[in-house]
């Protein structure tokens, strides 16, 4: 056994265990349990994700100014909309848009109403013929071009006049899906007015709304709704007709009133088209 002095000597030679594996050399940095599982890295990219959408809606929202937020300044707007509980980025970045078949603003309906009535009455089937070949060639002009990522790409425009404000979160292949649709229903109320067939149904502008989901197949459905309505108008010698079908928005038209719209709504349409690619370069 040591002596008393020694034993002393002895403690304060030796180093102390708690002492040497907590220095500064030896101690390991501090990290959180969400650093140690990844769960830090991965929240810090879903906020950048969620920042990253929500600039982009406030963005289009203040260049469309209309619609969600629009009186509040873009860094209020993205603050605003992080702060809202989401399941997913898609439920985030869906506009607050009028329900379909809202229809449009009463001072524009009316005007509208005048219009398309002188427009009827002043205008031939021929003329009529020519416009609906026309914008459908424009269309094709504008659609074929693209690839997917494009076409199928939903991209929110500012409401046009004559378009519903439910229409206007639109990819070019939805716009095509939707004239596809119209065309179609209108060369089934033609043929039918045509054939002195009185329509029971009524007409929806609710009903005719493409889906989100469509894809490529919506160039080739549009090309064939138009050449089905290009037969069905050129078959006929006269579309003058005694038994006429109610349009929601013009109430009731023969079927040279069905025709002479057709064309207005397939330019509607692809006014549509050219702000969707303006808004998305």
């Amino acid at each position: 056994m040591p002596s008393g002095d020694a034993a002393k000597s002895l403690k304060r030679d030796r180093p102390r265990i708690r002492s040497r594996m907590t220095s500064s050399v030896h101690r390991s940095p501090k990290i959180s349990r969400e650093q140690a599982t990844g769960q830090g890295e991965r929240r810090g990219s879903r906020e950048g994700w969620r920042f990253r959408e929500a600039l982009d809606f406030c963005i289009a929202e203040k260049i469309c100014h209309e619609g969600y937020l629009q009186s509040t300044s873009i860094i209020t707007c993205i603050m605003q909309v992080m702060r809202q509980p989401s399941a997913s980025m898609t439920t985030l970045s869906e506009p607050q848009l009028a329900a379909p078949g809202a229809g449009l603003p009463k001072i524009e309906l009316f005007v509208a109403r005048l219009r398309i009535a002188w427009h009827v009455h002043r205008g031939s089937a021929a003329a009529f013929a020519r416009h609906f070949q026309e914008e459908q060639n424009r269309i094709l002009a504008l659609a074929q071009p693209l690839d997917a990522a494009a076409a199928g790409r939903r991209v929110l425009i500012k409401r046009l006049r004559g378009l519903e404000d439910s229409s206007r979160y639109w990819s070019v292949w939805m716009t095509l899906d939707h004239l596809r649709i119209v065309n179609q229903a209108t060369t089934g109320v033609i043929r039918a007015l045509l054939a002195g067939q009185a329509l029971e149904r009524k007409a929806s502008t609710a009903a005719v709304k493409p889906s989100a989901e469509v894809n490529e197949s919506a160039v080739s459905g549009f090309k064939e709704s138009c050449a089905a309505f290009v037969e069905a108008v050129s078959s006929a010698p006269d579309l003058r007709t005694n038994m006429r079908f109610a349009h929601p928005w013009f109430g009731p038209l023969d079927a040279n009133g069905w025709h002479a719209l057709s064309g207005i709504h397939m330019g509607l349409h692809r006014h549509q088209i050219e702000c969707i690619l303006a808004q998305a370069r």
